[in-house]
């Protein structure tokens, strides 16, 4: 791993704290391969608040690339530079240009904690854990949060949740810089807490934590 830049991106900060809606489906086209136009027939994209040309950005999943969307219709869109074969995974938030530039000033920003941290235990230079990077992320959302709610969130944290956060953070922080968690591949803290009961994820960030707790408790 490196420790520079942010260690989380736009759409994963807008939808768990934004409200911006997270569209998630399959190009179901049956079209030629590489065409330009994503056409999924079960989601209505101008219902749910897709716009064209004001910045919101289509991701395919699938081969890893995203552009700025240039066209919406009810179950069709297109974005700069994308394009997609039939069964071809897409993630679409409704958040614009500027919003988009508010949440990553955050990010990254805020990731300079992190990036810190790793530096002091010397973990800049290691191949990271497979689960590391959805760790790193959801360290950096949450540290975004908790000093930089965007002006695109729809709603609002209480103060209880935000320093709540902050003791969170300051604690990951520490065991990072201390050794105790440590995210290169082969290499475990002992003495970061796990909690021995059965654990159940809903996000990605959460299924990244409960894997590193069952290295922790059978290391």
């Amino acid at each position: 791993m490196t420790c520079s830049g942010r260690w989380a991106e736009a759409y994963q900060y807008a939808s768990k704290f934004c409200a911006g809606t997270l569209l998630i489906g399959k190009d179901d086209s049956g079209g030629a391969p590489n065409h330009v136009t994503l056409l999924c027939s079960y989601i209505d994209f101008m219902a749910h608040g897709v716009i064209a040309n004001v910045g919101m950005v289509a991701y395919n999943v699938t081969k890893s690339t995203s552009g700025v969307i240039t066209m919406v219709t009810e179950h069709s869109l297109e974005a700069t530079g994308v394009v997609w074969d039939n069964g071809d995974s897409f993630r679409v938030v409704t958040i614009d240009a500027v919003e988009i530039a508010a949440i990553e000033y955050a990010l990254d920003f805020t990731s300079a904690d992190i990036n810190a941290a790793l530096a002091a235990s010397g973990q800049c230079t290691c191949t990271m854990a497979s689960w590391a990077a959805d760790f790193l992320a959801k360290l950096n959302i949450i540290d975004a949060a908790a000093f930089y709610l965007c002006d695109c969130a729809r709603g609002s944290i209480s103060d209880e949740t935000r320093q709540s956060f902050l003791e969170w953070m300051s604690t990951q922080l520490d065991n990072i810089r201390q050794g105790k968690l440590e995210l290169c591949s082969g290499e475990t803290g002992a003495e970061y807490p796990a909690f021995a009961i059965a654990e159940h994820s809903t996000t990605e960030f959460e299924a990244a934590q409960i894997i590193y707790n069952d290295i922790l408790r059978n290391w």
